[in-house]
């Protein structure tokens, strides 16, 4: 009897370790998904959409379709070269039928 309550009392103790190392656990997890979400948000930031271009106008490289793009109308009149593109990519999803708006661009800027 003596021998069972010794590993009863044991057992108990490794319960309570266990559950205030869940808890500790718990919260730590929930301030790293606020951590993350913070950095994807961030992240999105320096996204640009742009909206009017037609249907497989970016292809292949859309980064350097923007890049070009960019610097013979908006940048012609000699103004430097302020930003740089990290990625470009369609929307993602099915093309759009005949007639209807094409899908925006979406560019992620590194600096700008």
């Amino acid at each position: 009897m003596v021998e069972v309550e010794t590993v009863t009392s044991g057992l108990q103790s490794a319960v309570k370790d266990l559950q205030r190392e869940i808890r500790t656990l718990s919260t730590d997890l929930v301030e790293l998904q606020k951590l993350a979400e913070e950095a994807v948000g961030r992240s999105h930031r320096n996204n640009i959409r742009f909206i009017g271009f037609g249907e497989g106008m970016e292809a292949p490289a859309a980064d350097l379709f923007l890049e070009t793009w960019l610097t013979t109308t908006v940048l012609k009149d000699n103004i430097p070269k302020f930003y740089s593109i990290e990625e470009a990519h369609m929307t993602p999803g099915r093309p759009p039928p005949p007639g209807a708006p094409a899908r925006p661009i979406i560019a992620s800027f590194i600096n700008y």
